[in-house]
């Protein structure tokens, strides 16, 4: 039996891509070099331009390091789920899809706990609300579900339907 092999949509590429080697590798990079030494100049700059965006928070050296670990946490899920979109598993979709709901609820108590938050809560709402609106399109759903299509097929053939 010949199979065809489907064309991977644009979209799997760009926004698999980028959460695999921008979100995923480079943030992980970054942040481990961050953790890794805190007193670095890099991680300085870092702190201050933090520090300019929320003037009323300061950090410790110890809040910094558990803010940098967060950041390699997200770069991890990142990771994970851009190689999983990459490579047309379901379970990289859904995990795509679960953090960018989970990314928009988190910006949104954001607002509700320090309204001062809401510019940079409504930017960290955007990439996730496009990953939300894409990976729930009914094309690309069926494109990470390529065997339920199949199955569908043989059923309609087997009724004599189209």
């Amino acid at each position: 039996m010949e199979e065809l092999k489907e064309k991977k949509p644009l979209g799997i590429l760009i926004l698999g891509g980028f959460n695999f080697v921008v979100l995923g590798v480079l943030s992980l990079g970054f942040f481990f070099l961050i953790y890794k030494d805190p007193s670095s100049e890099t991680s300085q700059s870092l702190l201050a331009e933090f520090s300019k965006h929320i003037p009323d928070q300061s950090l410790t050296p110890r809040q910094f390091k558990a803010v940098a670990l967060s950041q390699i946490i997200l770069a991890v899920i990142f990771l994970v789920s851009g190689w999983g979109i990459l490579n047309r598993k379901e379970w990289g979709r859904r995990l795509t899809l679960y953090f960018s709901f989970f990314m928009v609820i988190l910006a949104a108590v954001s607002v509700l706990f320090q309204s001062s938050l809401i510019n940079s809560a409504l930017l960290q709402i955007i990439y996730p609300g496009i990953l939300i609106l894409y990976f729930t399109n009914k094309k690309i759903e069926s494109y990470f579900i390529p065997a339920k299509n199949g199955i569908i097929e043989v059923i309609k053939e087997e009724e004599g339907g189209e």
